[in-house]
């Protein structure tokens, strides 16, 4: 399965930038549940979270400015698979593999986190 990073708001480019030196170091998925975790739980505050949870993964989150040269070519690969796929939402959450979630059918971030439990439960 690839991983495709499909972000936007505000933040798009510094969170492109931060998932692909995470993606370097190969904390890629780590840095994508905390971050899914973040904005779920409406934890989320902008780039004060994405510099938190870099460190979190193990990144230094200087590190965006000084290897920004070695990030772009991913992030513009990202851009480029989004595009490609036409990719501009994420309407469904799999639950162990097995577990499909309707994003549309849920009212909540709490009521989004007690379907989860239930699907981990069963």
């Amino acid at each position: 399965m690839t991983l495709i990073p499909v972000l936007g708001g505000p933040d798009v480019e510094l969170l492109y930038r931060a998932y692909a030196i995470a993606e370097l170091e190969g904390v890629e998925r780590e840095f994508n549940e905390l971050l899914s975790n973040a904005v779920l739980r409406r934890r989320y505050d902008g780039p004060t979270t994405v510099l938190s949870i870099l460190e979190q993964v193990g990144v230094d989150s200087a590190s965006l400015d000084s290897r920004s040269a070695e990030t772009k070519p991913l992030v513009q690969r990202y851009i480029a698979l989004s595009d490609g796929y036409r990719i501009s939402a994420t309407p469904t959450i799999i639950v162990n593999g097995t577990h499909e979630i309707n994003l549309r059918a849920i009212n909540s971030a709490d009521q989004l986190l007690a379907e989860i439990a239930k699907l981990l439960n069963s």
